[in-house]
């Protein structure tokens, strides 16, 4: 990955130099980015890989989900070492019965956790293990619908290491480390919880036993730290509802930045958790961060943790995660700073309610990277940034963007689909619904009170960009979500007589869609755009353009996920001159004519033995030089070869063959 990213950083850089060369604002720009490192060019094509895992277990983790209770609130206390990987603890839960008579639960959590006692109100509860990862625990009374009842889990040991990161010992520079991961199906590896994506907890505290000389980051603020003896404990508390995956503890000897930013009026802490050698490389950062915050606020609302914080806790990985108000980061590339603070919004605040949904997660924190090159370092990298994302997406036929096995932790998180098709598809449903639509309705959908600090499935994000848009999204869901690959097309065109011709046709990479349709955006001369409506394996359009064209291309802002070839055709125009296109055709015939001579008299069309089957006068109205065309529904004709051909003052002036499909 290393060799890599170092490779993509250089390619980059020779594009990014050329561009530079032109004004005296690029230079400017070029020294910002050199002088107080600002981004890392290229670093988007493994983002995923250094977010989250490099070496994770294909098995299937996902335990049973129980959804007799609500998870109200846990108060955890855990005794950390980080020179050892152990950890010891208790974690109290406050359950809401969801059923007329509850009288036992199930609880995730690995038997190479050792359970110590399970209990309450100093009674000491029955379990049984169910599996490797499910706990039966028998409840003190049976509960009635809605009622709360709470017990308290003791336990310690060496948690597994599933190939998920879920906990992680290991040392940095200046020190040792514990961190933990659970997205996906780690958190039950470390402590006995509810592995879901149905239930959050509305409230928790978290309380770290620590040797002094080390910091425990972890969710919402930092009330107080007690010391003892020996120890320290931090106590954190959050009060939004959280998921259980997002629940994280980093512990090490951690220095720390504390300040806070203005966010329209409301204070907001920054608190970072870092190794002594990252403070200098952290605050290069700082305005960056602070741009990004103002961004995303302006766009999708307040920052959903307002009334607590926002920060980072370094850990082992080169990457990073989003754990909720306090992102663990292995660097600070302006790209994975972005990406991790975007999924407060995305990933955190409203999260995906299957794994196969997981592009609701990483596919918005991915466009909203792509966003901070929109609109900060004056656009100069947005182009750039789709048109390597279009790039990476189709050096592959295949893949939805939807998931179809979550048994499979790389195609869940996989950085093609999951995120970079997934940023693709959302900023062409941009293009398709038009900006104030298409960012009213994703706000609409951050706030709706259904799905804020909840969770959310592909259907009910359509529903609500329908809303907003006024128009059914089916086919545009199925084509680029639900179904696989991107349209490959082939493109011709000529420009004569003031009239520019294209031929586009369209097929599919894969199977599932058959014909795409889409918007594809041509400039003329590098500067004037015009946006061709395709529904169809074959179409064609005319263009009225009376100035030279010196230069075609299409595509040019890189806001549709296609390959495509073009070239230039020479049709030999002569007086009176038409073309059918296409050929065969099936139920219209479309007559494209010259403009050196449109005045006809007559249009027929006759079979092989010269029996005419249409015939239609015409007049000065009928073709004119802004519309040189004609249709002509053909479906009363059989399938079979005619000839079509135009008539002048009674003589043939030209013909064409034809075949009715």
């Amino acid at each position: 990955v290393h060799l890599f990213e170092f490779q993509r950083i250089n390619n980059w850089e020779k594009t990014r130099l050329e561009v530079l060369k032109k004004t005296l604002l690029n230079i400017i720009i070029l020294i910002n980015v050199c002088c107080f490192g600002q981004i890392e060019p290229g670093q988007f094509k493994y983002i995923q890989e250094l977010e989250h895992r490099q070496n994770r277990s294909l098995e299937q983790f996902e335990s049973v989900n129980d959804s007799s209770y609500d998870w109200i609130y846990a108060r955890t206390n855990w005794k950390i070492n980080p020179s050892n990987k152990y950890i010891s603890g208790a974690v109290t839960y406050y359950i809401k019965s969801l059923e007329t008579d509850l009288s036992q639960i199930i609880i995730n959590c690995s038997q190479s956790l050792d359970i110590d006692s399970i209990y309450t109100n100093n009674k000491v509860l029955n379990y049984q293990w169910l599996n490797t990862y499910d706990l039966v625990i028998e409840l003190e009374n049976t509960l009635r619908l809605n009622e709360v009842d709470s017990f308290t889990i003791v336990y310690h040991g060496v948690p597994d290491f599933t190939g998920m990161g879920s906990f992680i010992q290991s040392n940095h520079s200046n020190g040792d480390i514990i961190w933990t991961l659970s997205e996906p199906y780690g958190a039950q590896d470390w402590w006995p919880c509810k592995q879901t994506l149905k239930d959050k907890i509305d409230s928790i505290d978290i309380n770290v036993e620590v040797p002094i000389g080390n910091h425990a980051g972890s969710l919402g603020i930092l009330d107080d730290s007690t010391i003892l003896d020996s120890t320290i404990i931090f106590h954190w508390q959050h009060r939004y509802p959280v998921v259980p995956y997002l629940v994280a503890i980093a512990v090490s000897n951690y220095k720390v930045v504390d300040y806070k930013i203005d966010l329209n009026g409301d204070s907001l802490q920054i608190l970072n958790y870092l190794y002594p050698t990252a403070i200098e490389q952290y605050n290069n950062r700082r305005q960056g961060l602070e741009d990004m915050f103002g961004l995303f606020d302006s766009l999708f609302g307040t920052y959903p943790f307002i009334n607590e914080k926002y920060g980072h806790a370094q850990f082992g990985w080169g990457g990073g995660m989003e754990h909720q108000t306090m992102s663990f980061m292995g660097s600070f590339g302006h790209e994975l700073t972005a990406h991790e603070l975007a999924h407060q919004w995305f990933g955190n605040k409203v999260t995906c309610g299957t794994w196969k949904d997981i592009w609701l997660n990483e596919g918005f924190a991915t466009y909203l990277t792509g966003l901070t090159y929109e609109h900060m370092f004056y656009g100069q990298y947005w182009d750039i940034w789709k048109s390597q994302l279009i790039n990476h997406i189709t050096t592959e036929e295949d893949g939805a963007v939807y998931v179809d096995d979550t048994t499979d932790v790389s195609r869940i998180f996989n950085g093609r689909l999951s995120y970079h098709k997934a940023a693709m598809v959302l900023h062409m449903l941009r293009k398709e619904i038009g900006d104030s639509i298409f960012f009213n309705g994703v706000k609409d959908y951050i706030t709706n009170q259904d799905l804020s600090y909840k969770f959310s499935k592909t259907a009910q994000f359509q529903c609500i960009m329908e809303n907003h848009a006024q128009q059914d999204l089916d086919t545009f869901f199925n084509q680029w979500i639900y179904n696989e690959g991107y349209p490959i097309l082939d493109i011709q065109y000529e420009h004569s007589n003031d009239l520019l011709k294209i031929f586009v046709q369209q097929k599919s990479s894969h199977s599932s869609n058959d014909v795409f349709q889409f918007d594809l955006d041509i400039a003329i001369n590098g500067k004037e755009i015009q946006t061709l409506k395709i529904k169809e394996e074959t179409s064609t359009f005319l263009i009225q353009y009376t100035d030279t064209i010196d230069s075609l291309s299409f595509n040019p802002e890189h806001n549709l996920v296609a390959t495509l070839s073009s070239k230039i055709i020479g049709i030999n125009v002569i007086k009176d001159e038409f073309e059918i296109i296409p050929n065969p055709v099936k139920s219209v015939l479309k007559i494209y004519f010259s403009r050196e001579n449109i005045a006809l008299d007559e249009l027929l069309i006759l079979d092989a033995n010269g029996k005419v089957f249409y015939t239609e006068k015409m007049n000065s109205n009928t073709i004119t030089e802004f519309s040189p065309v004609i249709t002509i529904n053909i479906d009363f004709l059989q399938v079979g070869s005619y000839i079509f051909l135009s008539r002048k003052n009674g003589q043939i002036t030209n013909s064409k063959n034809f075949i009715k499909m």
